[in-house]
């Protein structure tokens, strides 16, 4: 009966697909279903004896309702979802318990308005990591959940409910094939808009396979690397890779004398460059005149706006907000009240 299930809410949803993505619950077969909402509870004494729940641990937890009656407790965050939703909205993971598919808790993340923050977590999704849901920051690898394309088709699904206007916009930064936060770091840097504190570079393919020749005196074999970032050319030649040295098939020297061997230039950009805003704007602007795009020097306040997006990406200490942020994401950045918002 829909009035014993409880839907969790999008932040308490993510986390447990991050759960089962990093292999910490199972959830090999999840159901999609279409619950009557305005029946479903928000208790959480109830959802805190749930299995799957007391195996996230110490997380936020959320709710969805359909009925602003239902959303009655002091203690826990809710969002009520009026009228019908589109299809790939729920699944059923367990007795008595929903969660928001991936591409309707990308949706209701947008309700907090943080751009750079939703188009982590959509990069994330649409990636080959998921990152631990214990604020540790750590990361493990696995298939992807969703892609830019499903997701853009199901919030066009939704009409113009709250926060879809910034997932929207958010889907322009977002692609496949981020293999690691500091890869969906790195992208965001380089390719978010000037008035966003990036530099506005075109979108690479990431992780992209780059056949090559290794060649020696006497013989020339091919062979495969991985590129992080991959960018092409207006006539989709491969002109430029992005700390990709390493990552394939070839060792780091004969991966970038490969490369170059076949046109391709190649910059560097190490764990060390993220970790100063001054060297990885070196390696930016040299990638931006390696591909002929005009990108202006940090000054004034183009300096202020990248010196936060840069804090915002790579500071390490943000994981351990990360919870808090979520529920800031979902539009949960008020004291819970018993006025509840409607989607």
């Amino acid at each position: 009966m829909d009035k014993d299930l409880c839907v969790l809410g999008p932040v308490s949803s993510l986390l447990l697909w991050r759960a089962s993505r990093c292999g910490l619950i199972d959830l090999s077969q999840p159901d999609e279903m279409q619950p009557d909402l305005s029946h479903c509870h928000a208790r959480i004494r109830d959802m805190r004896q749930l299995d799957l729940v007391r195996m996230l641990g110490n997380v936020p937890l959320d709710a969805i309702v359909g009925d602003r009656a239902k959303s009655h407790s002091g203690t826990l965050h809710t969002i009520v979802l009026a009228g019908k939703m589109p299809p790939g909205s729920f699944v059923r993971v367990g007795q008595g318990l929903c969660a928001c598919s991936p591409e309707l808790c990308f949706a209701l993340l947008g309700r907090g308005g943080q751009v750079i923050r939703l188009a982590e977590l959509g990069l994330e999704l649409c990636g080959t990591y998921a990152i631990m849901p214990d604020q540790s920051g750590r990361s493990c690898t696995c298939s992807a959940l969703t892609d830019r394309k499903r997701l853009s088709a199901y919030v066009d699904l939704l009409g113009h409910r709250h926060g879809l206007t910034v997932a929207r916009k958010v889907l322009r930064l977002v692609t496949e094939g981020s293999g690691s936060p500091r890869e969906t770091s790195l992208f965001l840097a380089l390719t978010a808009q000037a008035r966003l504190g990036g530099y506005g570079l075109r979108r690479p393919e990431l992780n992209a396979k780059v056949s090559v020749l290794q060649r020696t005196s006497t013989v020339s074999t091919p062979k495969t690397c991985v590129a992080s970032q991959l960018y092409r050319d207006d006539r989709g030649k491969k002109v430029l890779a992005v700390d990709s040295c390493g990552m394939g098939a070839l060792p780091k020297p004969q991966c970038r004398e490969a490369l170059e061997g076949d046109g391709i230039d190649v910059v560097d950009i190490t764990l060390t460059d993220t970790m100063s805003m001054s060297r990885l704007e070196a390696k930016a602007l040299r990638v931006a005149r390696l591909l002929g795009e005009p990108v202006r020097p940090s000054k004034g306040l183009l300096l202020q706006r990248r010196s936060e997006l840069f804090g915002l990406l790579f500071g390490e200490s943000r994981w351990n907000v990360e919870h808090e942020v979520l529920c800031q994401l979902a539009g949960y950045g008020r004291p819970i009240s018993r006025k509840r918002r409607v989607a």
